[in-house]
């Protein structure tokens, strides 16, 4: 059996356009997709802090990613997810409001971390974002207090 050289050649070719398309997907093959983009507060990248996606839908988990100079990168599955951003930093607790030393157990002198981002963005947040299985899951918020 004598197969021509251009017949070989189309197939070699053919195998590599269908391994390069293969590893263009957007999803990572365990049902999540690429999501990343950037987080400012009050006009500046956030320094550090945690993006965490939370599932509307229950039976699902939550996916979380710190961010590094107003960046973060994660994976997540598709459908809509409430979005909390979190940040905290090291505050003297003599300058604590009442309320605040009261809530937390403050154990001698020291720093304690306090979150400063406002509440309206973690714990009371309505930030929603729809992940779509396609890719192209770029972010971006920009936080005021």
């Amino acid at each position: 059996m004598n197969i021509s050289w251009t017949f070989r050649l189309a197939c070699l070719l053919s195998c590599c356009l269908l391994i390069a398309a293969a590893g263009c997907s957007a999803g990572n093959g365990d049902g999540t997709t690429l999501v990343y983009g950037t987080v400012t507060f009050d006009g500046s990248p956030l320094e550090s802090g945690k993006v965490i996606l939370e599932p509307v839908q229950a039976g699902e988990r939550p996916y979380a990613a710190s961010i590094h100079d107003g960046k973060f990168q994660l994976s997540a599955t598709p459908g809509k997810k409430i979005v909390r951003i979190t940040a905290t930093r090291l505050e003297d607790p003599k300058k604590l409001s009442a309320d605040m030393k009261r809530s937390m157990e403050v154990g001698g002198a020291g720093t304690v971390p306090v979150q400063y981002i406002p509440a309206q963005y973690n714990q009371n947040s309505e930030l929603t974002v729809e992940i779509d299985a396609a890719g192209g899951n770029q972010l971006a918020w920009d936080l005021t207090k």
